[in-house]
């Protein structure tokens, strides 16, 4: 793996390999850190990508669907979870909203269907 990251690296200038390890604050603001969370398996999620076809508030409905059926109730866990469905162009669209943009499921939903 090491011998990748150095062949990727030529010929790219120090400045350029820094900004790719750049790391972006987390934009949910926790104010409920001990919600209790279930050991939930990725694959069982619903995952929103982003892209065009996709349907905002099919994705949303099965994620609200899933949340009953794991009896996560609260917003403070709705929150938790919310961003291990996020792949892709979505992921990197989330993350970009800088540190602590979020502290309520309610500005979550309005945040997200503002960029979809």
């Amino acid at each position: 793996m090491m011998a990748y990251q150095e062949d990727h690296v030529e010929g790219i200038s120090e400045n350029q390999v820094n900004e790719e390890r750049t790391t972006f604050g987390f934009p949910i603001v926790d104010p409920n850190t001990q919600v209790q969370m279930k050991n939930i398996s990725p694959s069982t999620l619903p995952h929103f990508y982003g892209k065009v076809h996709e349907d905002l508030n099919t994705f949303l409905f099965e994620f609200d669907i899933f949340c009953r059926i794991y009896d996560y109730s609260s917003h403070a866990q709705k929150l938790k979870l919310f961003p291990a469905t996020l792949k892709d162009a979505s992921l990197f669209r989330f993350m970009g909203l800088g540190g602590n943009a979020i502290s309520s499921w309610e500005k979550m939903k309005r945040v997200f269907f503002s960029k979809y």
